[in-house]
């Protein structure tokens, strides 16, 4: 007789993928927002995917414009910055789509 699998729908493996996958994109947005940070402090520029560079002037203006705080701002920017990396780079193991979800669902961004 074959051994009885406990969960033969494997909802556990997929929350274990889902937990994996949202640690993954925390991993990378924290690598991010700290290159932010460091070049915002040294040559006062930011270079974010799909948005172009960004002085602190810019920076600042970004923040009224949005009224964010600084570090939703640059939480927000990171999101930006690693979903388009994930859609122009062939060989990344993530999808854009997958970045802006989990953004969306950890209330980084509004969609």
């Amino acid at each position: 007789m074959d051994a009885v699998r406990l969960d033969p729908y494997g909802i556990a493996d997929a929350i274990d993928d889902q937990q994996t996958l949202a640690d993954h994109i925390e991993s990378r947005l924290e690598d991010i927002e700290i290159d932010f940070y460091e070049h915002l402090t040294t040559t006062g520029i930011i270079r974010v995917n799909g948005m172009g560079t960004m002085s602190r002037d810019q920076f600042l203006s970004f923040l009224i414009d949005n009224e964010f705080n600084p570090q939703q701002a640059i939480k927000w920017l990171a999101c930006h910055h690693l979903s388009k990396d994930c859609e122009y780079d062939e060989h990344c193991h993530l999808s854009g789509c997958a970045v802006h979800n989990y953004a969306i669902s950890r209330g980084y961004c509004n969609g």
